[in-house]
């Protein structure tokens, strides 16, 4: 990818990309199985490993990617925020208790942490999916 695409934020035109149609394989008894669905159900498996790494106080989540997002997002105070891909839903509950006036995460497994916070609300989504959510 050239700079001038990535800093433009333009997907870079030199990447051949599938069309929707190369994205749908055959399933059982032929049936037509899109890679979307596969992902998902993918993700779905790995889900309660990924969580249960993630909580490792050597993951690789709580030493930089949390702090680096968490200083991006700034003061968060009265704002409403949408989580996409939230997983447990620890980081949208932790935007709360840092003064968010709303959370709401989505995310394509129902694995949610246990929180009593009403201004967090997790729903289980497939956003590939719109009508899912």
């Amino acid at each position: 990818m050239s700079a001038s695409a990535l800093s433009s934020g333009e997907p870079d035109p030199s990447i051949d990309r599938p069309s929707a149609e190369e994205l749908v394989l055959d399933g059982p008894a032929g049936s037509p199985v899109s890679v979307v669905t596969m992902t998902s159900n993918a993700w779905a498996d790995l889900a309660t490993d990924y969580e249960r790494a993630r909580q490792r106080s050597d993951s690789l989540d709580r030493i930089l990617e949390w702090p680096a997002q968490r200083e991006l997002l700034g003061d968060v105070t009265r704002q409403r925020i949408l989580d996409v891909g939230c997983g447990s839903g620890a980081k949208a509950v932790a935007l709360a208790e840092d003064g968010a006036t709303e959370v709401i995460g989505v995310d394509i497994t129902d694995a949610f942490a246990d929180q009593d916070q009403e201004n967090v609300h997790l729903v289980q989504g497939d956003l590939s999916d719109q009508a899912s959510v």
